[in-house]
């Protein structure tokens, strides 16, 4: 019977003494403890701090973060699929600033941004798919405007004008993504969930600070009413800025503002009152 034939020489461990400390920067974090034991026998694998090997950190030039990792910034792979994703965003973006969000194919997209479709499924899976991405880096802006008001316990009218003159001038800055998310919200159903969630998301912010938001998520007996009230009063304010800033209304913006603003006093200064009340009551 013939002698099996040895596929390799057994690792010696041993000779792994001379590995250079470079090495470690092309290998797994699971196997750095191992080599840096062979070459510095009875040097501590890992700093008090954070538990990474020291060594491996300074061999990569950067302080240990976490537990047993350096931080590493991304790959040139991962890279690559950020770039494509932020260039086919860019490339609706373009394109919905020149056709409405119904007459927009996916092809449009593709060809906008250069790639091939199997790039953008890679990334999105419907035109739809872009449009969600879009408002998602749109409402954090939204937001950090809707939360100016939280800096005052009780806004006086001046600085309610101010306010609403800042929410025209933003819509008129994004007027190209407003449309397209009115659009979107007229043929996709899958968009209005979302658009519900940005309200009361506003609505729990505000809450937060102001007696008269807390209402509507009470109880009390004029819950129902505040919440009603809370809700027509954010879908007025959304279609008169979205009136100014979309459709150049004729009007003196500054006195469409203070009206607005009037609205928005009117409102604090009736559910105030009844809002502290049912905090204290929930305490």
């Amino acid at each position: 019977m013939p002698k099996r034939r040895r596929l390799g020489k057994a690792l010696d461990y041993t000779k792994c003494i001379d590995i250079e400390y470079s090495v470690c920067q092309r290998v797994p974090p699971v196997y750095e403890c191992f080599l840096l034991e062979v070459n510095h026998p009875g040097r501590p694998r890992f700093s008090e701090a954070d538990g990474m090997s020291a060594e491996t950190a300074a061999a990569r030039g950067s302080a240990p973060v976490g537990r047993g990792r350096a931080f590493r910034g991304p790959t040139l792979q991962e890279q690559q699929k950020q770039n494509s994703r932020q260039r086919i965003l860019q490339a609706a973006k373009e394109v919905l600033a020149e056709t409405p969000y119904a007459h927009v194919a996916v092809e449009d997209v593709i060809a906008r941004a250069n790639i091939s479709r199997a790039t953008f499924y890679k990334h999105f899976d419907s035109k739809f798919a872009i449009g969600r991405e879009l408002h998602a880096e749109f409402a954090p802006r939204l937001h950090a405007l809707y939360d100016i008001l939280l800096e005052y316990d009780d806004p006086t009218e001046a600085q309610l004008v101010d306010w609403v003159g800042q929410l025209v001038e933003f819509y008129r800055q994004e007027r190209e993504l407003i449309v397209t998310f009115s659009h979107m919200l007229a043929i996709e159903p899958g968009f209005h969930p979302i658009m519900i969630n940005i309200i009361r998301e506003i609505e729990q912010r505000w809450a937060q600070r102001m007696p008269a938001f807390r209402l509507p998520a009470s109880d009390g007996p004029e819950a129902m009413r505040a919440r009603i009230e809370s809700r027509l009063l954010l879908r007025q304010l959304n279609d008169f800025c979205y009136e100014v800033a979309m459709f150049d209304w004729a009007i003196d913006v500054t006195e469409g503002c203070r009206i607005m603003a009037g609205y928005v006093r009117v409102f604090l200064d009736r559910y105030g009152r009844l809002g502290d009340c049912s905090r204290v009551n929930s305490a």
